[in-house]
């Protein structure tokens, strides 16, 4: 039986951010701003010193609220080797793409300490299944957690690289799935004190006690629903971003010969057809949640359609009215502006840029995941293999090398993989 690494929870002093895009700029500036000595660990090319520089020069980073509103945290420590960025730390934040969880995790699990908070935001499709592949017997003395999605909608400009990030919308509700569940309240209390969250699970999500000023305005609700099996087959992206690129190009046949004058708008384009695959891709991920929970006894409240989704985390930004998930898609003001992927080639006209991670990370590290997840317990998934099959088109390969099927982590069995990654507890 799997250790309660809850009883030996270390307290949450010093923050490590892992990663260096759009999430980790917002989780640094809060965070600091709001007191917490806030590390970060990125070893993709020069990003760590480019942050520290400008950093230093502009006097911390600075995070724009979508009301305008700025906040500037002075950031502790900006790292590129794991030793240091991780000593001390009580909290770790996974804020990067999937496809790095493994390297990063192997960089660090000589220096995490035995009841560190472990997490990942968002944890796309088996997160757990790759620490525990990773993290061997140091998996039941630490404490894993996933976020079900980014709290923001939030981009870095052009020239603002280190200095300024901007948080364009956030979302109202965001699921916390937390292993063993009894450390629900601690995960809880501990990421929402430096995203500034609420939650009914605590009585109040605290600040450290050297926080800076106190911020109003939009806070997400963080909802705890259970394992982390909820994340894996709530990832929203590995539906919306596969199967929307699917609904745009499915009539073409080569699909090298597509080009356009400008990039074609992402959610705003979406179709009647697209919006009910969407829908038909989501009604079988739910019937996979209800024979889970019938048969093998699990909970899986965070498994909702995502028709219900859009309404917990937008409600109040799509158009009154719309009585569609296509129409709740189209008008959502969250969405404006997004586009397709596209490359300009040197005739000035856009072309489909399938290289993107609209394909490959929420395919291989998503939508693979929870094929893996309906291969294990015998469920057929006709619309779920329909946009699989168009991605592995448009990509010209099928991901065999690397992806998140739990199979490739040592699940034979779902009641092997129930068991091992604890989602009984």
């Amino acid at each position: 039986m799997a250790n309660d690494a809850s009883k030996t929870l270390l307290p949450c002093r010093q923050v490590l951010v892992v990663g260096g895009g759009n999430a980790a700029h917002v989780l640094a500036a809060l965070g600091s701003h709001l007191g917490h000595k806030m590390h970060i660990l990125t070893t993709f090319q020069d990003e760590a010193e480019r942050w520290r520089e400008a950093h230093d020069v502009a006097g911390g980073t600075t995070v724009r609220l979508s009301d305008g509103r700025e906040l500037t945290g002075q950031v502790a420590g900006f790292f590129k080797e794991p030793a240091e960025a991780a000593r001390g730390s009580s909290l770790i934040l996974f804020a990067v793409p999937a496809f790095s969880h493994q390297a990063y995790l192997e960089l660090l699990a000589p220096f995490i300490e035995k009841g560190t908070l472990l997490g990942a935001m968002p944890g796309q499709g088996g997160f757990d299944f790759v620490a525990r592949h990773v993290l061997g017997a140091l998996f039941d003395e630490l404490v894993l957690f996933a976020l079900e999605t980014l709290p923001w909608a939030c981009r870095i400009g052009a020239g603002e690289y280190g200095r300024r990030v901007d948080v364009l919308s956030t979302k109202k509700v965001v699921d916390v799935a937390v292993s063993p569940a009894s450390a629900s309240p601690a995960v809880i209390a501990a990421v929402g004190s430096v995203i500034h969250a609420y939650s009914s699970l605590v009585q109040s999500v605290p600040a450290p006690a050297s926080h800076g000023a106190v911020v109003e305005g939009a806070r997400p609700e963080l909802h705890f629903v259970g394992n982390i099996l909820n994340c894996t087959l709530m990832n929203i992206n590995s539906v919306w971003h596969p199967t929307i690129t699917y609904g745009r190009y499915r009539a073409v046949e080569d699909l090298r010969t597509v080009s356009f004058e400008t990039p074609p708008l992402f959610y705003e384009g979406v179709d009647k057809f697209t919006g009910d695959k969407l829908a038909a891709v989501s009604d079988e991920i739910r019937q996979l949640k209800q024979t889970l929970e019938d048969r093998y006894g699990i909970q899986l409240p965070g498994v909702r359609h995502v028709r219900e989704w859009m309404q917990r985390s937008y409600e109040g930004e799509y158009d009154e009215g719309s009585d569609t998930l296509e129409a709740m898609i189209r008008t959502n003001k969250g969405y404006r502006g997004l586009t397709h992927p596209t490359v300009r080639g040197e005739d000035g006209r856009y072309r489909p840029n399938f290289g993107y991670r609209y394909i490959s990370e929420d395919v291989p590290m998503g939508l693979m995941a929870i094929k893996g997840v309906f291969d294990l317990v015998g469920m057929p998934s006709p619309n779920v293999d329909e946009v699989l099959a168009f991605c592995f088109r448009a990509a010209g390969h099928e991901f065999q090398e690397n992806n998140r099927r739990p199979q490739n982590y040592g699940f034979d069995t779902i009641d092997d993989l129930i068991t091992k990654c604890r989602y009984r507890d």
